[in-house]
């Protein structure tokens, strides 16, 4: 929720973080280059006079400098051919760093934080290449971990700090099948890990305490809305699988149209997906899919390639991917059958945020013709990164290629390059994009992203409810609303005339005030007049007066998006994840929209259909 000051994306990693295509370590190819390089820090290392012996000598600081020497002669290492060979240039580099980090660290007017310097030097350094190249630290590192693998061993909890007392940290989600199968609810109040008081602990420590082997046991002590003294409980570590795929329901049993949500590309999501279809097919005989891909930021390359498999033919083309040399190119294709049956139509729900491996998904699917991509423009992450281990637990992320689509077409949206040092970002302009052709002759274009077969926009957030959920007025009266509940909510619980009425009330009761764009206008008029010395003669004052009464029914306006957001909040406070999004997805529009295509069998053919042969078609890059 917006309101969060900093949600935890260590017990709570349920989506990678910046839509980047991933390149897990351990595939076949090239010598790592790390092992080239650590050789060479090394004897760098001696070079200087920065023996690891010294630390007995010289105290931490000189060991720690000579680390930071190595690390970052591994950067630069990392982006030198392989075969070439180091040059003094990059030695010098080097050294200069080293000495003004030695200098810092050990004469500047206040003690320095060392690790929090070097990362910013590393950062500052990755920053104007790309802003997917980053060096992770251990923290970091191993979240990068969790998301490859899609599992860690803990309680399954995601955990932030409350908007209105940041000492307390507050649960935002409690997995199912984990921590909510033992009681424990979004909105309840961490007080306790373990018998220790974790008041004004941060996240990360918390999380810390939280996680552990599995097969060991924590305590955990929360206050909830309602209750007048705490909960206990004890969780069981265990192993925590961070679902891909946490729905796969029918949305329409009369005309058989199955949706699954697709939030991740883990190591187990395709294995997921084929199970997904299964359930669905079984529960009813399956006509059309509509496959939500809206919000997923990507994953790992392999998991993409392996999730397109489970809906193109066998022997088609996925992907391909280019690097700095020729010989970095590879292709990826369809090794297996489809777990989609041939006859049954598919939809991919897109948004702005579907990035990366989603995008290698929706593309492929587009370029074969064998769904429509429906919903709204993706974000254009045409770029893969990998993902390098580094000594001391740390990792460095770093782009290594590009990658095509079927048809040849590069979707990246941002052409990134470096002036003066600083990381200047050229988004492509669509007339230089170049038109490409998919397997039947549609038109489809590079850059920018993918663009939709066929727009169903999102209902836009308005004003007020980004005001509401930044002052966490939806969650905090969803806490209200489950501590006054005395019976399960049920399946078809919808936000009634009264609730509305309760909330609205509960609104005003907070003194909640929101600034529209209109408010602003009216400041910088009412600043303008005042600096020329104009008489406004009260009118602003009645001007401010109607548009304050206007703002009032704001609450009419953007009722069925607020009430939609308000259902979502008060499910999340009382039923599992998958009743929830069950629940959803039945009254979701863009949802809706997507089965209401699948249905129309004339437009979904149609529409599959080239519109226009003649046009002329980009030569580059691998074609169909």
């Amino acid at each position: 929720m917006a309101f969060v000051v900093g949600v935890n994306a260590v017990e709570n990693a349920t989506a990678s973080d910046g839509r980047d295509e991933e390149k897990a370590d351990g595939r076949e190819g090239k010598k790592s280059r790390l092992q080239q390089a650590v050789g060479i820090a090394l004897s760098f290392l001696k070079s200087v006079g920065i023996a690891v012996t010294k630390f007995c000598t010289k105290g931490p600081v000189l060991f720690f400098s000579g680390l930071v020497s190595g690390l970052l002669l591994t950067g630069a290492i990392l982006l030198v051919p392989d075969g070439a060979a180091v040059g003094e240039s990059v030695r010098e580099k080097v050294a200069l760093f080293d000495i003004i980090f030695q200098d810092i660290t050990s004469n500047y007017v206040e003690p320095v934080d060392e690790e929090k310097l070097f990362e910013t030097g590393m950062q500052a350094m990755l920053s104007s290449l790309d802003p997917y190249t980053q060096f992770e630290n251990n923290l970091q590192a191993r979240e990068m971990n969790v998301k490859a693998n899609g599992k860690y061993g803990g309680v399954g909890l995601g955990l932030a700090q409350d908007l209105r007392d940041p000492d307390r940290l507050v649960v935002m989600s409690a997995f199912e099948g984990y921590a909510f199968d033992e009681g424990v609810r979004p909105g309840d109040y961490i007080d306790r890990v373990n018998d220790v008081d974790v008041r004004g602990r941060n996240i990360e420590e918390v999380t810390n305490m939280l996680r552990g082997p599995p097969g060991t046991s924590v305590n955990l002590e929360v206050s909830r809305q309602g209750t007048s003294s705490g909960i206990t409980f004890k969780l069981d570590r265990r192993f925590v699988s961070i679902r891909d795929v946490p729905v796969a329901t029918i949305v329409d049993a009369r005309d058989g149209i199955g949706y699954i949500k697709l939030q991740s590309f883990a190591k187990d999501a395709a294995s997921e997906l084929r199970r997904a279809i299964a359930k669905v097919s079984n529960e009813t005989k399956l006509t059309g899919l509509v496959l939500d891909l809206r919000g997923n930021p990507g994953g790992l390359l392999n998991s993409a390639v392996e999730v397109a498999e489970t809906l193109v033919p066998k022997d088609s083309l996925i992907v391909t991917t280019k690097g700095r040399e020729v010989s970095d190119t590879e292709t990826y294709t369809s090794s297996r059958q489809p777990a989609l049956p041939e006859n049954v139509k598919l939809a991919i729900l897109v948004n702005g945020q579907t990035a990366s491996a989603a995008e290698i998904v929706a593309g492929a699917v587009q370029d074969l013709d064998v769904g429509l991509v429906i919903g709204t423009k993706t974000f254009g992450k045409g770029l893969i990164q990998n993902i390098q281990s580094l000594p001391y637990r740390t990792a460095l992320r770093y782009t290594v290629g590009r990658y095509y689509t079927p048809s040849g077409r590069c979707i990246q949206a941002l052409n990134y390059s470096s002036d003066n040092g600083t990381l200047v970002a050229k988004e492509r302009l669509d007339a230089d994009r170049l038109e490409f052709r998919t397997l039947h002759g549609r038109s489809v274009k590079d850059g920018g992203g993918i663009d939709v077969d066929f727009v169903a926009p999102a209902s836009q957030l308005s004003e007020l409810e980004a005001s509401l959920i930044e002052k966490g007025l939806f969650f905090y009266f969803a806490n209200d609303y489950a501590a006054n509940l005395h019976a399960p909510l049920p399946d078809n619980f919808v936000v009634t005339n009264t609730i509305y009425k309760d909330f609205v009330k509960f609104v005003d009761d907070s003194d909640f005030k929101y600034k529209s764009r209109v408010d602003l206008g009216l400041e910088s008029l009412e600043k303008y007049l005042k600096e020329e010395g104009y008489s406004d003669g009260g009118h602003m004052n009645q001007l401010r007066s109607t548009i304050s009464a206007e703002m009032k029914l704001d609450f009419v306006r953007h009722g069925t998006e607020i009430r939609r957001r308000l259902e979502h909040s008060i499910r999340s406070r009382t039923q599992a994840e998958s009743v929830r999004l069950v629940a959803e997805a039945k009254t979701d529009a863009q949802v809706l929209k997507a089965v209401e295509l699948l249905k129309n069998n004339n437009l979904y053919t149609q529409l599959l259909q080239p519109a226009d042969l003649d046009s002329k078609v980009a030569s580059a890059g691998p074609q169909i």
